[in-house]
């Protein structure tokens, strides 16, 4: 009964607050952190009702003073840059090596592999890494179908504000685990320093289903054999490593936000697409969140 007592009493304590006060308390909780810090942060205030409250309450609630602009947009893949520091080859180039269809959606216009990737100020990719090395490796002049935001914020806190503004409706959700969904890298990391010429060739020849190459043919003229397919990828992927390097304060793959899942599930509503009722992505889109939350 304690416990219940307790719980009651911290939750009408944040109620007679003032949203001064309450504003102050959730600065506190993430102002002037660091990225990693502050999905760790994220994460222990998903634990605590009292603190639940204020992410509800900032991303997308009666403290946010912040909103972004949203919009369908058809965007160079070349003009984009990542915003994690690690890409697995396994989970993006793999599918197209070996899958024709996965290969033919590569040159679509737009390109539109799954679903539209997520982007920010046309230049930033923040969920869909995969899908963009993929559609850049194959297709460097195509251009991407992206559900674009648009903010007088950084990259960095944009990927804040995302993650924030899932933290908020998993508080909502009384079957939410504590903690935001997240993935980690199990193949080759494409950014890896160490991931130079010799091993691109390598990964491509061990990887390349060959029935594929008059495939290749089809969309890649100069692409005629086996040797002239893994030359030219070859130089492809160097090409995005010299111009698309993601920055060196650029997140991990653990600490990325996942727009797309709210768990095991691709669907769930909890954080997928802009057009899902009740999504996280969707309360990005019509709601506002509190801008000093992720200075």
């Amino acid at each position: 009964m304690k416990k219940i007592n307790s719980y009651i009493f911290e939750s009408r304590e944040i109620e007679t607050n003032s949203n001064k006060q309450r504003r102050k308390e959730l600065e506190k909780w993430l102002k002037h952190k660091n990225y990693d810090d502050y999905v760790d942060t994220l994460n222990k205030m998903l634990e605590d009702p009292k603190s639940k409250a204020l992410l509800e309450d900032g991303f997308g609630g009666k403290l946010g003073d912040t909103k972004l602009t949203f919009s369908y947009k058809e965007i160079p893949v070349s003009q984009l840059m990542p915003t994690q520091s690690e890409i697995d080859l396994n989970k993006s180039l793999c599918h197209a090596l070996k899958e024709k269809r996965s290969l033919e959606k590569t040159f679509t216009d737009p390109i539109l592999i799954k679903w539209p990737i997520v982007t920010f100020r046309k230049n930033y990719v923040i969920d869909g890494h995969h899908t963009w090395l993929q559609a850049i490796a194959l297709n460097p002049k195509g251009k991407i179908a992206a559900f674009n935001y648009d903010g007088d914020i950084s990259p960095i806190q944009m990927l804040k504000a995302v993650q924030g503004t899932i933290a908020a409706v998993k508080a909502e959700d009384n079957d939410n685990n504590g903690s935001l969904p997240s993935s980690k890298v199990e193949g080759p990391n494409f950014f890896d320093k160490s991931f130079d010429k010799e091993k691109i060739e390598n990964y491509i020849a061990d990887n390349l289903d060959e029935s594929l190459i008059d495939d290749f043919h089809k969309y890649i003229k100069e692409i005629t054999d086996k040797k002239t397919l893994v030359e030219w990828l070859t130089n492809s992927l160097l090409n995005i490593k010299a111009n698309n390097y993601p920055s060196e304060s650029a997140p991990g793959r653990a600490k990325m936000p996942q727009a797309f899942k709210g768990g095991t599930d691709e669907d769930d509503k909890k954080t997928s697409l802009p057009d899902k009722e009740g999504s996280a992505m969707n309360k990005l889109k019509d709601d506002k969140f509190m801008k000093s939350a992720v200075k």
